[in-house]
């Protein structure tokens, strides 16, 4: 009896260990998600500004390409 009650014993606490491995390992890949999704929406929003005419002011957008021309 007491043979079994100690597998049962172990096999809890490793059940238990690993349970706590996966929690871990899911809320890691969650933050991941959501760090990236964050940083994607993020450079999406960027490119709608700039594609639909939201443009920053000219003076931060000097054009130094017709400078050596003149």
């Amino acid at each position: 009896m007491k043979r079994i009650k100690t597998e049962r014993d172990e096999q809890l606490s490793q059940r238990e260990k690993e349970s706590t491995r996966i929690t871990l390992n899911n809320n890691n890949e969650l933050k991941d998600m959501l760090e990236k999704h964050g940083y994607e929406k993020s450079t999406m929003w960027d490119f709608l500004r700039f594609s639909l005419g939201v443009r920053a002011p000219k003076d931060e957008f000097k054009d130094n390409s017709t400078a050596h021309i003149l």
